[in-house]
């Protein structure tokens, strides 16, 4: 592959991981105003909001957008940490799939 495709195919992989930050945040946001009606967790529809918000920055391509999701999983680590404690599973299905959107994202 030439640079220019090559340059081509990572941008073009960058807008699909942004876009898909983007549908999750915009996801958890929805679904955090849901539950926030039923009296629950505030935390879904913030982290949600958050998301949506390093989404539109990142597709800006402003640097703000990497440190907003780097805050989002930073209070996610608190959150699950007090929420289910130490215990592997519960820990592990809370902070895996954001994990792994910050690898793909080359923070």
């Amino acid at each position: 592959m030439t640079a220019h495709v090559q340059s081509k195919f990572l941008v073009s992989a960058q807008l699909i991981v942004v876009a898909a930050i983007l549908l999750i945040g915009l996801s958890m946001l929805v679904g955090g105003i849901i539950l926030i009606t039923l009296e629950g967790s505030w935390f879904f529809a913030l982290a949600g909001l958050g998301l949506s918000v390093s989404a539109i920055f990142l597709i800006m391509r402003r640097p703000l957008g990497a440190a907003i999701y780097v805050a989002v999983f930073g209070i996610t680590i608190l959150w699950s940490l007090w929420e289910v404690g130490l215990a592997f599973w519960p820990l592990f299905s809370r902070l895996f799939l954001i994990a792994v959107w910050l690898c793909c994202t080359k923070i």
